[in-house]
């Protein structure tokens, strides 16, 4: 694969992750501010739902684009796809190959990833806090909580 495509993605990649935080300080800064009654109990993350359905919405625009041009854009998908969308959010790449399934395999695969993906990565997230995480019960450092 040519340099280009990694650059590609190194330079999407990038920006998505910038804008991710960015957009997500956004909303739940202007939540606080819009409600500043109940800001001290915003802990559900209204900005990172907000930036993954965002994402997924692009992942589809795009791949919806680029499979009706019925060319190979590898360097655009490379940069806004794997790099912008990518780090903008995994959840977008997540949406779509579960929609993928769902039109080509049915609704069984589909579920089946819907499950697995959340089920295993909270697992993981669980079995990573218990291994390397402090030995008494405490909220992950990027929580709301803090």
């Amino acid at each position: 694969m040519p340099i280009s495509i990694y650059l590609a993605i190194l330079g999407g990649g990038a920006a998505g992750a910038v804008c991710r935080h960015l957009l997500d300080t956004w909303i739940m800064n202007s939540l606080a501010a819009s409600f500043p009654a109940i800001s001290p109990f915003l802990y559900f993350p209204a900005g990172i739902l907000a930036v993954n359905v965002l994402g997924a919405f692009c992942m589809g625009a795009l791949a919806g684009t680029l499979s009706r041009s019925g060319k190979d854009y590898l360097a655009l998908h490379s940069l806004l796809g794997t790099g912008f969308l990518g780090s903008f959010t995994t959840f977008s790449t997540f949406s779509l190959n579960t929609f993928s399934l769902l039109l080509l395999e049915g609704l069984l695969p589909a579920l089946a990833n819907i499950l697995l993906n959340v089920l295993l990565g909270l697992l993981a997230v669980w079995a990573g806090f218990r291994l390397f995480g402090p030995r008494r019960t405490a909220a992950p450092s990027g929580s709301r909580a803090e």
